[in-house]
């Protein structure tokens, strides 16, 4: 957008709005407003990079770093596992609440509205009994095929 400005020598020339950071005179040069330059963020950069480079530099984190980092390797496929699913939950349930199909939209309803009713520790809680009597159970019957493996073999 060109606009009409008096200049200081009593000339009329254009100037054309850039950004809300900075305009370009009719000679084309560029007038930089550094006040609204985010200076926080080249700080924030800054101190972060020293930061990472400080523990990229230690002995004793980069010994710790390789102590966790098969933990954060599964704390990651968790969470990309967890999204991708609730990202699929929510696309069917989504699809089937905007359906014309009467049974499709109760299912989705009750499913949604059972979801958002229930708080979400109790949920955690379920969730976590359910997997500690999946993996106990799972284990026994493991640790219980080992036991017969090994006392099979020594009857022979």
């Amino acid at each position: 957008m060109a606009s009409e400005v008096s200049e200081p020598n009593g000339s009329v020339g254009t100037r054309l709005k850039i950004h809300s950071q900075g305009l370009i005179d009719s000679l084309g040069r560029a007038h930089v407003n550094l006040a609204r330059f985010p200076w926080w963020a080249v700080i924030v950069a800054i101190i972060g990079l020293y930061i990472g480079l400080g523990i990229l530099a230690s002995p004793r984190y980069r010994e710790v770093l390789r102590f966790i980092a098969p933990g954060l390797r599964v704390t990651l496929q968790a969470t990309f596992a967890a999204y991708g699913l609730a990202l699929i939950i929510g696309l069917v349930f989504g699809l089937m609440r905007v359906s014309r199909n009467p049974v499709l939209y109760a299912v989705s309803t009750l499913y949604v509205e059972i979801v958002r009713g229930i708080p979400m520790l109790v949920l955690d809680h379920v969730g976590f009994i359910r997997y500690s009597f999946l993996h106990n159970t799972l284990m026994e019957g493991k640790s219980h095929a080992q036991t017969q493996e090994v006392q099979g073999g020594a009857d022979r």
